[in-house]
């Protein structure tokens, strides 16, 4: 079956890059890359104060419940520093998905 010039017009106008469309996605992926970077960064800035907090302010006391609220503050931070992490790793491989289509296109 042979294409009618027709359908193949309407092949190039259903498959046209939408060149706006791209450039908004890749100023949002630089934001969001920004966003990640900035609040990976603060998550560790919080993380690097806290364990400065533990080792100078309150040495003598070790009950029981300081320590608790202590070990959990450090694991919640640390748990968000990997989520953040993890984010970050997503941004950085749709980054390179974005680059990728550019290229084709």
């Amino acid at each position: 079956m042979q294409r009618t010039l027709n359908q193949v017009d309407d092949l190039e106008i259903k498959y046209r890059p939408n060149f706006v469309g791209l450039h908004n996605l890749a100023q949002h992926m630089i934001h969001l890359k920004e966003s990640s970077e900035a609040v990976l960064r603060t998550v560790e800035s919080l993380r690097a104060q806290h364990d400065v907090m533990n080792s100078v302010v309150d040495q003598g006391k070790t009950d029981s419940g300081t320590i608790a609220a202590r070990a959990t503050t450090k694991s919640l931070l640390a748990h968000r520093y990997s989520l953040f992490q993890s984010t970050n790793l997503r941004i950085n491989s749709l980054e390179k998905r974005m680059q990728n289509i550019i290229n084709l296109v």
